[in-house]
């Protein structure tokens, strides 16, 4: 059986997706260091539009 790599499961998110953000990468496929990974991309001949997104600040309310 071959084991995907975070950079080739990040590259079909984004195929599939659109787009990925650090939490979704984190959440859906566990890779915690996005930047590092599309970095490997880059170097292997892939670009990408980065754009920045906006905070969100959020609140978690206990019971």
């Amino acid at each position: 059986m071959t084991k995907i790599s975070q950079s080739e499961r990040i590259l079909q998110f984004i195929k599939e997706k659109g787009s990925i953000t650090r939490l979704q990468a984190a959440n859906e496929i566990v890779a915690f260091e996005l930047s590092a990974r599309i970095v490997e991309l880059e170097r292997e001949g892939y670009l990408f539009l980065k754009e920045p997104v906006k905070k969100i600040d959020m609140v978690i309310l206990s019971e």
